[in-house]
């Protein structure tokens, strides 16, 4: 009993002098440093989801994109290190640190969730206030994790259809609608992570890097992914700039957390692959006339939709939406959106989606 006294003491001891605020839900737990908003996550028996859980929390930072100017919470990362307004502070289910950016204001914010169907996860969000009563700003947001599952510092990576192991960038529409951490993908039971890169209003992520942490630790806004295995995990999230007028508000956030409970791996692929279909190259491609792709459907009949998106993630047109029986479909775009105008020269996608499952395949238009 003395032991456990002492053990106790210690750990909370050592919060206190780290200055660490922490909640949890029963099922997932997050702590955050009061002063500079740096956090780890990880379930309530101490198995981390992002390094550092449950007491070194300084693996993972954001970035503020001010105008042309990078404003991040942890120093030596941009052009300028945020300054602390009110430190991190919890009230029932969510815990909000506040940060002075000239006379505006930036919030990051953490939420447990109740909903059985969502208690793993953390809500992470991101908030700028333009306290400005005449001028318009440019702002955008970035998030570096490192991520740590369990003991594994370099998870497997799945996305509907598709496992990673190597530096993969996913940009706009061809962004997945989630993805999942398995930290030991060959054994029959694993301990799991998942990301949704959407939040509020469903507003998604525009661009999530998968790397190596020494390669994106730094990085504030763009990222080019090599093709390295990645042996240390992190991810690098951005949301493009947006024009915040006078007292207006730019909030962007996604859901990171425990994913499944821990469950048989056959299983929980079952429910990580809801589509079956291959997608072949467009042709031809490059083109300065049509272009067709072709979809084969491999076990049952599904529900497809096939549109077209440029490279900023604008929705350019729609060329099927309805069942596809199994065998292989053949479809043409003429090149035209959806005005019937021409479309210019430029990299565009042919996006597939069929349920939470987006793949797509790049077209080069030259006129």
């Amino acid at each position: 009993m003395k032991k456990i006294l002492i053990s106790v003491f210690f750990i909370f001891g050592f919060i206190f002098a780290q200055e660490l605020v922490s909640m949890s839900n029963g099922r997932v737990g997050i702590f955050v440093d009061k002063v500079n908003g740096q956090f780890a996550i990880g379930d309530v028996s101490g198995n981390p989801v992002v390094r550092g859980y449950p007491n070194d929390p300084h693996y993972t930072h954001f970035c503020v994109r001010f105008n042309d100017i990078y404003y991040s919470n942890e120093s030596g990362i941009g052009d300028a290190t945020l300054s602390l307004r009110d430190s991190a502070q919890q009230i029932e289910n969510t815990i909000s640190i506040q940060f002075s950016l000239g006379s505006n204001r930036v919030w990051e914010k953490f939420y447990t969730l109740d909903e059985s169907d969502v208690s793993g996860f953390i809500y992470i969000e991101y908030v700028f206030y333009n306290d400005n009563p005449t001028d318009s700003a440019i702002v955008g947001f970035s998030e570096y994790m490192d991520i740590l599952v369990g003991d594994n510092p370099a998870p497997t990576i799945v996305v509907p259809g598709d496992i990673i192991r190597r530096e993969r960038k996913f940009i706009s529409a061809i962004m997945p609608a989630y993805w999942t951490f398995f930290s030991d993908y060959g054994d029959t039971n694993s301990f799991l992570a998942q990301g949704v890169p959407f939040g509020r209003d469903e507003l998604y992520a525009d661009m999530v890097v998968f790397s190596n942490a020494d390669s994106i630790h730094d990085a504030t806004w763009d990222y080019v992914a090599l093709t390295d295995s990645i042996i240390d995990l992190a991810t690098f999230l951005r949301w493009n700039t947006e024009i915040v007028n006078p007292y207006g508000i730019y909030i962007v956030g996604h859901y990171y957390g425990l994913g499944y409970p821990n469950a048989e791996i056959e299983d929980v692929l079952k429910k990580l692959t809801p589509a079956q279909y291959i997608i072949d190259s467009p042709y031809p491609n490059p083109t300065n006339g049509a272009t067709n792709i072709e979809i084969e459907i491999l076990d049952h009949t599904q529900n497809i939709s096939l549109d077209i998106f440029d490279i900023s993630g604008r929705h350019i047109a729609h060329l099927f939406d309805g069942n596809l029986a199994i065998g292989k479909h053949r479809f043409n775009w003429d090149l035209k959106d959806f005005y019937g105008k021409d479309v210019q020269s430029g990299i565009y996608y042919f996006v597939v989606s069929s349920g939470l499952s987006k793949n797509a395949r790049p077209i080069v238009i030259v006129r």
